[in-house]
């Protein structure tokens, strides 16, 4: 398994594996497939993918040519808000999961942005079903810190999210 930082080069994979996720996991993305231009203009989608220097990267696993996962970060901007930053579109193929495919991408990237200047703390959204997703998130020491009931609404189902962070640092006392 090889994972990488994703290049403006691997926009048809990563096309191909979001839309793959927004059809096969509906109850787990807040996008819907129906939100934007099917497909999304490739100049578009190639320059999201160009990482940033202390900010925005999106990681992708490959089996062979093919690649089984991703995941997204970014990082906000604005002084009052700069020293956090948000994971996001995190996927894994039906196939690839259970191979610890996801434990090992979200280690990279979370490797990857502790290194960031200033940054002190990742969130995240999970969708309640998400059940292993869930219990990697924690096992990597993420914890709850809001609990949003009807996050999501998809035809006539509800879906709960839980809002999660990783402290990167010590929050101070207040």
């Amino acid at each position: 398994m090889d994972i990488r930082i994703l290049t403006e080069y691997d926009v048809e994979e990563f096309m191909r594996l979001r839309l793959e996720a927004l059809t096969c996991e509906p109850y787990a993305f807040a996008r819907a497939l129906e939100d934007g231009p099917t497909p999304w203009p490739p100049e578009h989608v190639a320059a999201r993918l160009r990482a940033v220097p202390a900010g925005n990267v999106l990681i992708g696993a490959f089996a062979g040519k093919q690649m089984v996962g991703q995941a997204g970060f970014i990082r906000h901007e604005g002084r009052k808000v700069y020293h956090k930053g948000n994971i996001w579109g995190m996927y894994v193929t039906a196939a690839a999961r259970g191979q610890g495919v996801a434990k090992a991408m979200l280690t990279q990237l979370l490797d990857r942005v502790r290194g960031y200047s200033g940054l002190e703390q990742v969130t995240l959204s999970v969708s309640v079903p998400q059940k292993a997703a869930r219990r990697l998130y924690r096992a990597l020491g993420f914890e709850v810190y809001g609990y949003e009931k009807h996050a999501l609404k998809v035809g006539e189902t509800y879906v709960d999210d839980e809002h999660m962070v990783l402290w990167l640092r010590t929050p101070p006392a207040v």
